[in-house]
């Protein structure tokens, strides 16, 4: 059905459609195409509900600008994030070393100019910048504008930052978000004011950085982020390791009040950067908040993604504890090989330490007894990730990951039920620098198929229908192998009880990952309410 047309005027980049009413509750996604039929996109995933209590908004806080070590201006900043990448919320959180009063009296001036509830939400905030030692970076925002903030300078140690702040503003008007890259010590914590943990930037996936809060009791919620310094808030581009991530915050209202309420409660998730519909419920209790003890719950779960779902986990204290597969092989739909790539960065031990580097990936994807009728890589995110099929049967590879995952769907057009298909990896490095590593931008071509392999892996595609094939890389990182649904749903929801009685400060989230790679994490519900640790 046809909603209506957009007219985009001559020199604008954006054009808008109103009065667009959708009778029925529902998942939708919304298809443009220009008027000649040569170029068509779809829209992110809607999930229309009939009076809900509360909305997603989507934004950014974590970006620089040229008053430290990014570019651009401040003004420039804010209307990238609302009017290229149509965020709700954003703020300017530049290092404290590096700016000058004049730059913090222009953030607040142009902070206060954007803020216009209903369209736009901003914020005041700064990265306290210190080395991991002293507690690692941590960002910084404030409910209203603010003249004074703390700096290194004030405050050289994790907990003086904590301190000094609660002195300057009422805990309810001041949010510490730490982040993996830089680390934020993790053995430390203010429950008043570090409600929020940023486990997904351009520098990686760090998901284990939350599980080390989590593990030690901290009720803390996720939240992606960008660490952009190109200007480009909510659509950053791979500079270092991934694409930007992003933050998603539930709340009634899109003013200062509520987005502020949302980040506080931990009414949030984190996505890779894709905005995708994630909820989660324990019996009736949503992210951020407690459930009752002393019964077994009723986990539900719906998700809307951007691509179709690769499968749905459910977090218990740090494991799995429920999967939800939505890629296994269907009859009569179109199956595929799915080959993907990741490397952790979690470091060995509890010891607070910068996250594993980045690795790069190179070699070939060989098919036997079949053959290739497509490729589409799956999670592509720099300008050096490449998946070339080169002949009907190999398909040439070079690729960087840091947590997250890259790879390639390959469709077949004759895949009897021996159908082997074998990865060789020619070359696998972890890289360099203190900032995770940047991809060696002198690979750009293949070598030849008569490459040496350094490690072989061979599966036959049928054996891996039902349980995918999991490859270690030792010291590096994995390869996972599967046949696929390669035209599986965006559309997944499910409940189940949980097979044991969870115990007070237990808590469940979701992880979400998609067939391109793609993911997001749910903040946590826990069992009972917090219990006060004795002090010693």
């Amino acid at each position: 059905k046809i909603a209506g047309q957009i007219k985009i005027p001559a020199g604008e980049v954006s054009g808008r459609l109103d009065g667009i009413r959708i009778p029925k509750e529902g998942a939708y996604k919304f298809q443009v195409v220009d008027d000649i039929g040569e170029i068509s996109c779809q829209s992110n995933p809607i999930l229309i509900e009939n009076n809900p209590g509360q909305r997603i908004y989507w934004g950014e806080l974590h970006g620089h600008s040229g008053w430290e070590e990014g570019t651009g201006s401040v003004q420039r900043y804010y209307w990238f994030a609302r009017d290229v990448a149509f965020l709700d919320f954003a703020s300017l959180t530049g290092h404290d070393a590096m700016m000058i009063r004049p730059a913090w009296e222009d953030i607040r001036r142009e902070t206060a100019k954007v803020n216009q509830p209903g369209r736009f939400v901003a914020y005041m905030g700064y990265e306290w910048t210190v080395g991991i030692d002293n507690g690692g970076h941590h960002n910084v925002f404030f409910k209203n504008d603010k003249g004074n903030y703390v700096t290194a300078w004030d405050a050289p140690r994790l907990p003086q930052l904590y301190e000094k702040l609660k002195a300057i503003d009422a805990v309810d008007n001041v949010l510490v978000i730490p982040h993996a890259h830089q680390t934020g010590n993790w053995t430390y914590n203010d429950a008043e004011i570090e409600r929020l943990v940023e486990i997904y930037s351009m520098h990686g996936s760090f998901e284990y950085f939350g599980q080390k809060f989590l593990q030690r009791g901290y009720r803390v919620g996720l939240i992606g982020a960008s660490d952009n310094h190109t200007g480009h808030p909510g659509y950053s581009p791979a500079q270092i390791s991934t694409r930007g991530g992003l933050a998603a915050v539930y709340s009634p209202t899109l003013d200062r009040d509520g987005i502020w309420k949302g980040m506080r409660d931990r009414a949030t998730y984190a996505t890779s950067g894709q905005r995708m519909v994630v909820k989660l419920s324990v019996d009736d209790k949503t992210p951020g908040q407690s459930t009752g003890i002393g019964k077994m719950p009723v986990i539900r779960a719906r998700v809307l993604g951007t691509a179709a779902i690769d499968h749905i986990d459910v977090i218990h204290n740090g494991q799995v504890e429920y999967r939800s597969d939505y890629l296994s092989p269907v009859d009569n739909k179109p199956t595929g090989i799915q080959v993907m790539f990741t490397s952790p960065t979690e470091t060995p031990g509890d010891e607070v330490k910068f996250p594993l580097n980045g690795v790069t990936w190179q070699g070939w994807i060989e098919v036997s007894n079949g053959t290739i009728a497509s490729i589409a890589p799956l999670g592509a995110d720099h300008i050096t990730d490449k998946f070339v099929r080169t002949d009907f049967r190999r398909v040439w590879f070079v690729c960087k990951t840091r947590g997250d995952f890259d790879g390639v769907m390959i469709t077949l057009t004759d895949a009897p039920s021996d159908t082997q298909v074998k990865v060789r990896i020619t070359s696998v490095k972890r890289d360099e620098g203190p900032q995770g590593g940047k991809l060696p931008y002198g690979v750009s071509e293949p070598g030849t198929a008569a490459d040496r392999a350094l490690y072989e892996y061979t599966f036959k595609a049928n054996e891996t229908a039902s349980t995918q094939g999991k490859f270690e890389v030792p010291q590096f990182g994995f390869v996972y192998a599967r046949k696929v649904n390669a035209a599986g749903s965006w559309d997944a929801k499910f409940s189940y009880r949980p097979a044991k009685l969870p115990a007070q400060n237990d808590y469940y989230y979701l992880r979400v990952v998609q067939v391109d790679g793609e993911a997001a994490w749910s903040s946590p519900i826990w069992v009972g309410e917090p219990v006060a640790k004795e002090k010693k």
